[in-house]
């Protein structure tokens, strides 16, 4: 693919950006990260983040769905105080990881002490992680 931005041409190697398809989304905000980004250093916050989100994930997305491993069910990115997960499908499987991980990242925060606050959504999604993009619907329902 050859981009042009203004008078400069950038060749891409990434795969063409597919429709959206229907899934899940939830946006979970911890509430007074400014306060905790002052008192603990941020590449601590960041590592501690992405150790309960992967774990929640990870832990939720094992197991088998008749015969076949499932997993991973849900996606995510973390963006300062806010982490987005997302399912790849709109399947009862697919809400029921999503609900444990949720649940799981709940429970964690409860017991540290960690306020949270989140929201969920549904609807068409289209998410290239390769190119860095998330469109939908749904996800300006996640910011209101």
């Amino acid at each position: 693919m050859n981009v042009i931005f203004g008078n400069v041409s950038v060749q891409s190697q990434l795969p063409v950006i597919q429709g959206p398809v229907p899934r899940f989304a939830a946006l979970v905000d911890v509430l007074g990260m400014s306060e905790w980004v002052r008192v603990v250093p941020p590449l601590a916050v960041a590592q501690g983040l992405s150790r309960a989100v992967t774990n929640a994930v990870t832990q939720s997305a094992t197991g088998t769905v008749g015969s076949s491993a499932v997993g991973p069910l849900v996606g995510y990115q973390i963006f300062s105080d806010s982490t987005f997960l997302y399912t790849g499908t709109d399947t009862r499987e697919a809400v029921d990881v999503l609900l444990g991980s949720l649940k799981m990242l709940v429970d964690l925060a409860l017991d540290s002490g960690v306020p949270l606050r989140g929201v969920m959504a549904h609807g068409e999604i289209l998410i290239s992680r390769g190119h860095q993009i998330m469109v939908g619907n749904p996800l300006v329902e996640l910011a209101r």
